[in-house]
């Protein structure tokens, strides 16, 4: 019989440290990226959105599908739109955590629509442009 041995990434979790991005002691938000050792080129997208008076902290991280052209277009339209989406819809009126997967949901259809069809347009179907998110 096999042991299961528990994850360590897993161990001390109570002892994480939470950050609280609202106060003032709080240090910045930042993000590197690196092409790596394979491409010349980097297809990474980063964006964020704070807003203090409503405590909301939104934070998009999109890597274009290396290999297929176009990647870099596919990360940053989808870090923008989704940034841009949630940032008008906490600006316009009060905004609920439910609020959020109808606005995220929508940009998604559309990022996704747009993408498809330009890789229609150009011809891209067998190497299509995409990417992936994290948020």
């Amino acid at each position: 019989m096999i042991e299961k041995q528990p994850n360590p990434l897993l161990q001390d979790i109570s002892k994480t440290q939470v950050i609280d991005l609202f106060s003032p002691e709080s240090s910045s938000i930042s993000a590197d990226s690196h092409e790596g050792l394979v491409r010349t080129t980097n297809e990474d997208s980063f964006a964020y959105y704070l807003d203090k008076k409503q405590h909301i902290a939104v934070l998009v991280v999109a890597d274009g599908i290396g290999g297929n052209e176009g990647g870099e277009i596919a990360s940053m339209m989808t870090a923008k739109t989704i940034i841009g989406d949630l940032r008008n819809a906490i600006q316009s009126r009060n905004f609920f955590q439910q609020d959020a997967v109808f606005y995220i949901k929508n940009a998604l259809e559309r990022i996704n629509s747009h993408i498809y069809q330009e890789n229609e347009l150009l011809n891209r179907l067998n190497a299509p442009m995409g990417t992936t998110l994290s948020m």
